[in-house]
């Protein structure tokens, strides 16, 4: 049994946007449908009762996702095409290294491994 709170702020909102009895042609919007099928779908749910028509809950809740993100259309965009580069070291310039001595570096100072000489 699915029982409705008819003072639910849920509900107010609805009945408010479903048209009146009357007018027997005239249908909710979709996004009001929606909504209703959603609060169905969510009860049955937590009910621990299974959703028997998958691919239409698919179909709303896409519309449902489109409509909260502000997307049109659900079309791929387009590939980008990165420039390709080469992944090409920066060239060694032996050139400056003048007046450079190894001999004057304290490798002590370094956090580096050093062979043991033997």
């Amino acid at each position: 049994t699915l029982e409705i709170n008819p003072s639910h702020p849920f509900i107010e909102s609805l009945l408010e946007q479903v048209p009146d009895v009357d007018d027997e042609e005239a249908k909710p919007p979709i996004e009001v449908r929606d909504a209703l099928w959603s609060l169905l779908d969510t009860a049955l749910l937590n009910g621990g009762y299974p959703i028997n028509e998958g691919k239409a809950f698919s179909l709303r809740m896409m519309r449902s996702i489109k409509r909260q993100l502000g997307v049109e259309s659900v079309d791929l965009l387009d590939e980008i095409d990165p420039p390709v580069e080469e992944d090409v070291p920066p060239e060694f310039d032996a050139e400056n290294l003048d007046g450079l001595n190894l001999d004057d570096i304290d490798l002590s100072e370094l956090d580096i491994d050093m062979p043991s000489e033997e």
